[in-house]
């Protein structure tokens, strides 16, 4: 599976790259703005929030008619898969650092509020492979948190951490046949004020004779407050303003290259999601959602990368408060080394807990 990651252009509407201090005449330094679409309809920046979104996990052959599709290459005879699972993000504001990020060597956050994040997934995987009708059966598990600081200033990454085990299917193009790899993964990224470090531990063919373990750690410069991390995407998507078929771009740290990388986020399309079932504080609803579906992917015009998408709801009803919610995340699969599409996994918000 692919995780998130993202960039921005300057045509933003709510995030914007401006001047870093109001009368900084001349100045060059410039950093990334967004709003609190997030904390409501006054937009206003809340002292106490705490959110619990929880995801049902499917997967689809065909995202929206030919959004994200299978490959034709990968017919059933070379892989059949399937997976379903649970997402769960919780969001909450603290006033104190924890101790074990606070020994690293991170941003220095001033009175500033801290805000912080964790996402946890399990996915069950299964993959028919080669024309066999013996199933393979993985669970694969995604762990991420992040603490970053409010949006005046410019939800600026201080602490994150990636755990995940997964399963990577190689499609040999040659031979028109594939396999399985699995991988856990761990990296833990910390913001200084002039450089971040990034620490990797990846063990690859889990569970096999083979398997091996790398580590690695390095640092790069970086300008504070003019980029974000990996883990924040989601919910920077929530804090920005973008007209329909308007383009924003965003520089994000990107696990993948170990550098930030410039993502295209596009609104596509604003439309109505009929008759959603979920459960807001407890209470059971059924409501017409509208939302704006945006796309994203690599800022580069030779490896973009398969877009991804995010449904992010535009207004609220008298049940379903307007929060900025993401109501649909799209992930497009991809196989490994050839990038053949294997359809997507689709996360559908089923369970809203909010505390201000």
């Amino acid at each position: 599976m692919k995780k998130f990651f993202l960039t921005f252009f300057s045509l933003a509407l709510s995030i914007v790259l401006c001047f870093s201090l109001a009368g900084c005449n001349g100045c060059n330094e410039s950093v990334l703005a967004f709003s609190n679409n997030f904390s409501g309809q006054s937009g206003t920046a809340p002292t106490n929030y705490t959110e619990v979104l929880t995801y049902d996990i499917d997967y689809v052959e065909d995202y929206n008619n030919g959004y994200v599709i299978k490959s034709a290459n990968l017919t059933d005879n070379v892989i059949k898969c399937d997976y379903s699972g649970k997402l769960v993000q919780t969001f909450e504001i603290v006033s104190i650092l924890p101790s074990w990020v606070n020994e690293k060597d991170h941003v220095d956050v001033g009175q500033n509020r801290i805000y912080h994040l964790t996402s946890e997934a399990t996915i069950n995987a299964t993959y028919y492979l080669n024309g066999s009708e013996t199933p393979q059966v993985f669970t694969d598990k995604v762990y991420q948190e992040v603490y970053f600081l409010p949006a005046n200033m410019s939800f600026a990454p201080i602490y994150s951490k990636v755990e995940q085990e997964n399963t990577l299917v190689h499609y040999y193009n040659d031979s028109n046949a594939t396999s399985l790899i699995r991988y856990k993964y761990l990296t833990e990224t910390t913001y200084g004020n002039k450089n971040y470090t990034m620490d990797k531990a990846i063990t690859e063919f889990l569970g096999s004779e083979n398997e091996k373990t790398t580590t690695s750690s390095t640092q790069r410069k970086y300008d504070f407050r003019q980029v974000i991390d990996n883990t924040q995407f989601i919910f920077a998507t929530r804090n920005v303003n973008i007209s329909q078929d308007a383009s924003v771009s965003l520089p994000v740290q990107s696990l993948s290259y170990g550098y930030p990388v410039s993502l295209l986020i596009k609104n596509v399309n604003e439309r109505t999601l009929p008759a959603l079932p979920l459960t807001y504080n407890g209470t059971s609803i059924t409501e017409d959602v509208q939302i704006q579906e945006f796309a994203y992917r690599i800022n580069s015009s030779k490896n973009a990368g398969a877009a991804q998408f995010v449904l992010v709801q535009k207004q609220g009803t008298e049940k379903l408060p307007y929060n900025a919610l993401p109501i649909q995340i799209v992930e497009t699969l991809t196989t490994y080394s050839s990038f053949e599409s294997l359809g997507a996994l689709v996360y559908t918000l089923t369970d809203v807990s909010i505390v201000k």
